[in-house]
């Protein structure tokens, strides 16, 4: 056969292939799609699952000495600022680099198993973390290259009894990412 007739023979094959695929449509027979190794992945969280409770202290910007402003870092080095958003009507996505937009929405309990008890758990963990430490000598020790050990110990023993992440605020930490980035239309 010269190359001519495989060509015609070819491409009739392929309208065949064709016709059988749109009869099957018209008749609403579902095709099961096959899922990609991508749907099955977690999305990126952040630093959250990355990050251990010395290597966040590690940071001086950490040491401040109000709750607000240390819950405010605390949410910064654990999400980042690009992994999570919500809209004041509590709509929340995540980041998805495989989906068009590059977000993903998710529920609300989604976002309460998936983020918010992490975050809560890993908060609770600095908390202990920091309660072990007995003076300013041991934090010295822990974190060589950290200066004004005194101080930095004050200030953190000063807000840990108050270190509890609150909902509101997580949520609120959200709103502010979602109006910083751009639209997702």
């Amino acid at each position: 056969m010269d190359l001519n007739a495989q060509l015609a023979s070819a491409y009739g094959d392929l309208a065949r292939g064709y016709k059988k695929l749109r009869d099957l449509h018209l008749r609403g027979v579902k095709i099961p799609v096959p899922k990609s190794e991508s749907d099955n992945e977690e999305a990126e969280v952040g630093m959250l699952g990355e990050l251990s409770v010395k290597e966040l202290l590690a940071d001086k910007n950490m040491w401040c000495g109000e709750r607000e402003s240390f819950m405010q870092k605390f949410l910064e080095a654990t999400l980042g600022n690009d992994v999570l958003r919500m809209d004041k009507f509590k709509n929340a996505w995540r980041y998805n680099s495989s989906r068009k937009n590059n977000w993903e929405k998710i529920s609300g309990k989604q976002l309460d198993k998936e983020f918010f008890s992490p975050l809560a758990n890993f908060l609770s963990d600095v908390v202990e973390f920091v309660n072990h430490i007995e003076n300013a000598k041991e934090l010295a020790k822990i974190f060589p290259k950290l200066k004004n050990h005194r101080g930095k110990y004050n200030r953190l023993r000063r807000i840990v009894p108050e270190l509890v992440l609150k909902e509101r605020e997580f949520r609120s930490y959200l709103v502010n990412i979602h109006e910083s980035l751009k639209s997702l239309r």
